[in-house]
């Protein structure tokens, strides 16, 4: 926490003191998250969700703020990610702006910042969304228990007062126009005014549609604010008696560390945490002879001290920078960074002396300085994946490829393997069995509904339809669900199971029964999305079971057509192979 802290005085140091201070929290009702949800699920129960559509929203706002420039223009930033106990997270982020675009005056706070309720028929998706999102939580009187109440006062002194102009306030921030109107009603029991308003950005608030605090801000504090805030840990307080002075300081921290599931999916999706630009680097000071050497257990000590490496540091390169070129000279310790890269390999401050220099690295030209720059390392590219799978290729027969070096993902019929000799049968199709095909995948090609019977005496060439058209509808990446009624004849079908196992049908069935199917499991996903249904030997089950699988696919597909809208294939035994559409 010192340490972030220190970097951000850093940038204070260097660009001036910020003159911005947002913070964006997730909304769990945007709809990039709530049009994903299966029926009956809450944005809570898939906090990979939140995580990825609120990094996607801040990255967007991010190249908003700081590229665009829709705030003014950016001369250095910094930002770090919260998490809240109830999962919510949420970014505090601090904008330095270039001289020119300063705000200097209440009139230029005006013109970025709002705090008023705005009149319903002159703005009302602003009215919409302020009362939504941009309100303070009950508090004061009305709700002693608020989180934000100490010593009988909110913390964050709601509600205002009442200002007809925004004026400097004694705290670093404004105090911002708040005019006398029209209470909002909230609900049966609470209305509020303007009093209760969260300082907002119009245009922000209208894009993200969630709590977008941006307040104007001239003080250090805020960055103090910034990391203490945020890395102080949760609230809790454990005592243990015993004998001795043993304490366990892992398992204090393991029992007193708090991480809701968004967070642990943060790190584990490996985003950012913090952000600080430009960046900072931290400099090495010591004493003569008393700096850090790090070396493994395995050295032996004299090595170490005789490895010449080891007696380098940045304070002793800089002394010898000052030495080698009179450029260096005139720059202060803490100035380097901005004229040299440190280079940790060499131990030595390095700087460019060409373009050439700049596109060159390892002995390699590159055409772009970004190609440069990811051969460095200093920027993330897939590179050393493309690296490994093509030094593989040269080493691995297909088969390991297709296990081993490539991912595959399984789920169900997703994985299955279409034979050669499967899609090579159509030309091998009589003239009944080319009628059957050329009808079927039309239907399913243009998206239409039908239940189709393919009748039949054993070999006739049912099953071998049946697997052309699974092949077929494979090969160009959809999904074929193939049943059949009893368990030899699923066993013909590639990726066949028995009806019973894949709908889930009951053993006792009844007129009125349905599959054991809930809409919300991976299953009824993997039907909604099944091109086409295939059920062998369909005459033999008993009736009640059809009525069944009915009845569920409409409910599970929300399509009150037979069969839920889905294309079924009926096959079973006649006297000659003839197809029927029903």
């Amino acid at each position: 926490m010192t340490q972030r802290y220190e970097d951000g005085m850093a940038i204070v140091l260097n660009g001036g003191k910020p003159d911005i201070f947002l913070t964006m929290t997730c909304n769990p009702s945007w709809s990039e998250i709530t049009s994903e949800l299966l029926p009956f699920q809450t944005p809570q129960d898939h906090p990979d969700l939140l995580t990825r559509i609120f990094r996607l929203k801040f990255d967007k706002l991010k190249d908003d703020v700081i590229n665009k420039g829709v705030l003014g223009k950016v001369k250095s930033y910094m930002y770090v990610i919260e998490f809240q106990k109830r999962g919510l997270p949420h970014v505090h982020m601090l904008l330095v702006l270039e001289s020119n675009d300063k705000l200097r005056d209440p009139k230029d706070y005006d013109s970025m910042v709002r705090a008023e309720i705005p009149k319903l028929e002159c703005e009302p998706q602003l009215h919409e969304a302020v009362v939504r999102h941009m309100i303070h939580r009950p508090c004061g009187i009305i709700n002693q228990k608020s989180p934000c109440m100490k010593d009988g006062h909110c913390k964050k002194r709601y509600p205002k007062q009442f200002l007809d102009e925004t004026r400097q306030g004694t705290d670093s921030y404004p105090e911002y126009r708040r005019r006398f109107d029209e209470s909002v009603s909230l609900g049966k029991y609470r209305s509020v005014d303007n009093r209760w308003v969260v300082p907002y950005n119009p245009w922000l608030l209208l894009k993200y549609e969630c709590h977008i605090n941006v307040e104007i801000c001239s003080s250090i504090k805020s960055i103090k604010y910034l990391y203490k805030y945020v890395y102080k840990g949760p609230d809790r307080v454990a005592m243990e008696v015993h004998k001795g002075s043993y304490m366990d300081e892992v398992q204090q921290y393991v029992d007193a560390r708090w991480i809701c599931a968004p967070e642990a999916l943060w790190k584990i999706f490996r985003f950012t945490l913090y952000r600080l630009y430009p960046s900072i680097e931290r400099l090495q000071i010591h004493l003569p002879n008393r700096h850090q050497v790090r070396f493994y257990d395995h050295q032996q000590i004299a090595d170490v001290l005789n490895n010449e490496r080891n007696s380098k540091t940045m304070l002793t390169q800089f002394f010898a920078l000052n030495l080698r070129d009179p450029q260096a000279k005139k720059y202060l310790y803490r100035e380097i960074p901005e004229h040299y890269c440190w280079n940790k390999r060499d131990m030595e401050w390095h700087r460019p002396t060409s373009w050439e220099y700049l596109l060159t690295n390892n002995g390699m030209n590159f055409s772009t300085f970004k190609k440069s720059t990811e051969d460095r390392g200093f920027l993330e590219t897939d590179h050393s994946i493309r690296d490994c799978l093509v030094e593989a290729t040269s080493l691995r027969m297909p088969y390991a490829l297709r296990r081993g070096v490539v991912p595959s993902i399984i789920q169900e019929e997703l994985a299955i393997d279409t034979p050669n000799e499967d899609i090579e049968s159509i030309a091998k199709l009589n003239n009944d069995q080319i009628i059957a095909f050329n009808t079927i995948m039309n239907v399913i090609v243009q998206k239409h509904s039908e239940v189709f019977f393919v009748d039949g005496p054993g070999g006739t060439g049912k099953t071998f339809l049946y697997r052309t058209l699974m092949a077929s509808l494979r090969s160009i990446g959809e999904i074929v669900l193939a049943t059949a009624s009893s368990g030899i004849a699923a066993t013909l079908l590639p990726g066949g199971r028995t009806a019973h196992s894949r709908f889930k049908m009951p053993i006792d069935i009844q007129p009125s029964s349905i599959c054991g199917i809930q809409k919300q499991k991976d299953l009824a996903n993997l039907i909604r999305v099944a091109a086409a249904i295939i059920w062998d030997e369909a005459p033999m089950t008993n009736k009640n079971c059809l009525e069944a699988l009915d009845r569920s696919l409409q409910d599970i597909c929300s399509n009150n057509a037979p069969f839920g809208g889905k294309v079924l294939i009926m096959g079973g035994g006649g006297i000659f192979v003839k197809f029927f559409l029903l």
